[in-house]
């Protein structure tokens, strides 16, 4: 009699755990959700939108936040598209977060 043969991708896969990939948007907006949270009382979450981390900002109305790559820079940017701030200008674009939901 034959023993059954496993194969691990087939397992793998079932397992349900897989390694997110690196990911500079959602790097970007994960730091600047933890910046609005620690200066604000709103809460914020990345979320996906069609494959795409978009930061999910709540606390009365709810913002949405991207992250673009525009012209050879990171931008965060409203969902709508106007530019919020650099990604190098990381606190400006908190500061404007933080003053349109106040």
């Amino acid at each position: 009699m034959e023993r059954m043969r496993f194969r691990k991708g087939r397992h793998a896969a079932a397992s349900g755990w897989r390694r997110r990939p690196n990911n500079r948007r959602r790097e970007h907006l994960e730091r600047l959700g933890r910046a609005v949270e620690a200066r604000s009382r709103y809460e914020c979450r990345v979320v996906e939108r069609r494959g795409v981390p978009v930061l999910h900002v709540e606390g009365g109305d709810a913002l949405e936040v991207l992250c673009d790559y525009r012209d050879g820079r990171w931008w965060f940017v409203w969902a709508d598209g106007r530019e919020i701030a650099s990604v190098a200008d990381f606190y400006g674009a908190v500061r404007v977060i933080c003053g349109v939901r106040a």
